[in-house]
């Protein structure tokens, strides 16, 4: 005898702890070990133990991955968000008063901090106390509106 063992045993435990497949489809497998030697070997090493652990460990880490995805991108939606509305800010101060319509611009700021709210998990609404909804408002209100939050000049 070669000393060379006769079954490639790690193969076949890898198929059963990692691979999904049962001992009675290992046991089908053409020049493999009988159920009976599998159940044997399985038992003495533990293989629905390492099964276990293994679906386990596989699961915790997916859920971290997904968890450290998911902080990642919404970290990422605040950063983008701000930049917008610091970048739609710095428009607004710029232009002449008449440039966009206060509506315009009541637009893209509500889209922007919908943006950051929506990503920080908070209310995607800010409440605001004006005497009048936006959409009945006349532009000089909303500008009026937009000085009084320190939105526009």
């Amino acid at each position: 005898m070669s000393g060379k063992p006769r079954y490639d045993w790690p193969y076949y435990r890898d198929r059963y702890v990692a691979g999904g497949s049962t001992l009675a489809d290992i046991a089908t497998l053409p020049g493999g070990p009988g159920i009976d030697s599998l159940k044997r070997r399985s038992a003495k090493e533990d293989w629905p133990g390492q099964r276990a652990a293994y679906v386990h460990q596989t699961s915790t880490k997916a859920l971290d991955m997904a968890s450290t995805t998911e902080a990642e991108v919404a970290a990422r939606h605040v950063r983008i968000a701000r930049a917008l509305q610091g970048k739609a800010l710095e428009r607004l101060r710029d232009l002449p008063v008449d440039a966009l319509s206060a509506r315009e611009v009541l637009s893209y700021l509500r889209g922007a901090a919908e943006i950051e709210r929506a990503a920080l998990g908070l209310d995607t609404v800010r409440h605001v106390t004006l005497s009048k909804r936006p959409e009945d408002m006349t532009d000089d209100e909303l500008r009026a509106a937009m000085r009084e939050y320190g939105i526009a000049r």
